[in-house]
Parts: structure tokens; sequence; C-alpha cells
């Protein structure tokens, strides 16, 4: 077994050479800082939004097909444009990045390109949800 000191930085490397220390944060989560005075500090990686989120928010807290398809079922059955989607995901706080906020028109499409068996993608980025029988709509956009 390979042992490393990637991770183990003075106190000293810390305050001189941040930028070091970030690339060791982003690619492995954690370093430990060793003082001068033998004392270590673990310190980890942890998103900010998570922080600043209320307890409320955090309940809420679901995939990005779920957020997705209750916007969907609570909407018009014709379906919804992705904008549109995402404007009522924000709106609710359904669904939060994990390293920013909301989603956007594309993440939303993509998503629902990659669970056809939830969704339906229409031309003009408009989704529906998937139903067990096909609309003469549906028959029509066939994917090729």
């Amino acid at each position: 077994m390979r042992t490393t000191t990637r991770g183990v930085i003075s106190l000293q490397q810390l305050q001189e050479d941040f930028p070091s220390v970030e690339t060791i944060l982003r690619e492995d989560g954690e370093v430990t800082v060793i003082t001068e005075s033998g004392f270590s500090f673990k310190i980890s990686v942890i998103n900010y939004n998570d922080l600043i989120r209320t307890e409320e928010q955090k309940k809420k807290k679901m995939t990005l097909p779920e957020s997705i398809k209750r916007v969907l079922i609570a909407g018009p059955q014709e379906g919804m444009h992705s904008v549109d989607i995402v404007k009522e995901i924000t709106a609710n706080e359904l669904y939060f990045k994990k390293d920013g906020p909301f989603v956007d028109g594309k993440q939303v499409r993509s998503c629902a390109n990659n669970n056809s068996d939830i969704f339906v993608c229409l031309p003009n980025n408009i989704i529906k949800l998937k139903t067990d029988e096909p609309t003469m709509e549906d028959l029509l956009f066939v994917k090729r």
C-alpha cells in the first residue's frame, strides 16, 4: 500500500501558497494542516449553498427528474417549455445544483432526453410526461 503526504501541509504552506492547497482540496476534498506546535487541523470542502439553505429548503431536496415531473404533473397536459419548467423549479425551490443555485433550460432538456422512460421531448423544447398510450402528437414526432 502506497502512503502519500500530498494532503498533509504545513500552516506556512497554507498561508503562503493557498492556490496549491485549493487544488488539493478540489481534487481530494480535504487537507490536514500541521502547525509548528504539533496540532493538526482537517480542512474539508463543503458546499456554500448547503450552508445558506434553510431547513425547509433542504427538506424539499429532490432529484432533477423528480422536480421536472412534479412541475409537469401540475402543468398543462400538452407539456411545458423547458424554460417555463425551470421557472417553476426555481420559484418553488424544488432542485438545487451541487455547485450552484438552480438549473437552466438546457439541463432540464438534457435530463428529459436522458429519462425517456418518464418524459417525451417535443420540438421547440416542449417537454411532457410520458403516458402509457401514445397520442397522435407523440407518433408524429417520434425520433428517427
